[in-house]
């Protein structure tokens, strides 16, 4: 039977709501749970708050997750970690990080991305340095059987899903690409549940965004030149697209036209065009024109290699 979360108790087990016999997986689910409720950036109108309980939640998980600690804990509670130094010293967004970063999920798919909540606003203003999720905690698979060309995402690249229909559910979580098959023109998607069960999908390109490392923000004052990693996108009705971008300890939601893309990336999609032949096709960006506002786009497939260039707001990865 599931207890019931005391945040504010002095024991770290009544903390997190798990019994004394709690397995680290236990543990690791109840920090998982509480630090998502309690993290300041899904907490808006109670910032403060929030940062207290957030603050609490990953002391509590610090000491139970270390064998050592909790050993100390355990049989002589907090005045024994006190003694011998090994107390929760921890930064909450620190543990928080590194949480993640093991599982390598996306903490924020949840309420930033997909559907409209918290997310929304990108991923997690309190922003985990610079490379936070890049690669991920979970191992990248075999690449399998797969066609590749300018115009596929790359096997083991990170993608955020969005607009799903008969797997909405799936809106807003992150996974990995784990192949491309060029005649259906799905990529085949790996899913991690909470309980760890593998999911894949088979999706179209639109129904993807990719999470790129080392992007640039142009154009917009006080945030132009700072370079961030794309965590997701938002996207409401009736709403434009826009990424969810984190720089440094920053996030921003920022459409298109400000995220710059680095050269040589794979499988971006062209959209928005008044050429509607164009729109969907997809390819590899070979060029970067700052000042024009274009990219040089390498469009396949095709017979014969065709380029185009194509405005920044037209061109999503």
């Amino acid at each position: 039977m599931a207890l019931a979360a005391n945040i504010d108790s002095d024991d770290y087990y009544k903390v997190l709501g798990i019994s004394r016999s709690a397995s680290d997986k236990d543990i690791a689910k109840a920090y998982r749970k509480l630090a998502l409720q309690y993290h300041p950036d899904k907490n808006p109108d109670d910032r403060e708050g929030a940062e207290e309980q957030f603050k609490k939640v990953s002391e509590a998980y610090e000491i139970l997750h270390d064998p050592e600690k909790k050993q100390i804990y355990d049989q002589h509670g907090k005045q024994g970690l006190e003694r011998g130094g090994g107390g929760g010293g921890g930064q909450a967004n620190d543990i928080f990080r590194h949480f993640f970063e093991q599982s390598g999920e996306d903490p924020f798919a949840g309420f930033f991305m997909g559907g409209g909540g918290g997310r929304g606003g990108q991923r997690i203003s309190f922003q985990m340095g610079g490379g936070g999720f890049s690669g991920g905690g979970r191992p990248s698979r075999p690449p399998r059987d797969s066609d590749t060309g300018p115009h596929v995402i790359p096997t083991n690249k990170r993608v955020c899903l969005h607009g799903l229909q008969s797997a909405a559910e799936h809106n807003g979580k992150e996974g990995t690409v784990l192949g491309y098959g060029e005649g259906k023109g799905r990529y085949t998607i790996q899913l991690a549940s909470e309980d760890d069960e593998e999911v894949e999908l088979a999706l179209k390109p639109q129904n993807l965004t990719q999470l790129v490392e080392g992007v640039e923000i142009v154009k917009i004052p006080g945030l132009a030149g700072n370079r961030g990693e794309i965590m997701g996108n938002k996207i409401a009705a009736g709403e434009p697209f826009k990424y969810t971008v984190l720089m440094g300890r920053q996030v921003a939601s920022l459409a298109p036209q400000y995220v710059l893309l680095p050269v040589g990336t794979l499988g971006v999609r062209l959209c928005g065009l008044s050429k509607p032949e164009l729109n969907d096709q997809r390819g590899q960006i070979l060029e970067v024109d700052k000042e024009a506002g274009r990219y040089t786009i390498l469009l396949a497939p095709a017979k014969d290699a065709r380029q185009v260039k194509v405005k920044f707001e037209n061109v999503v990865c």
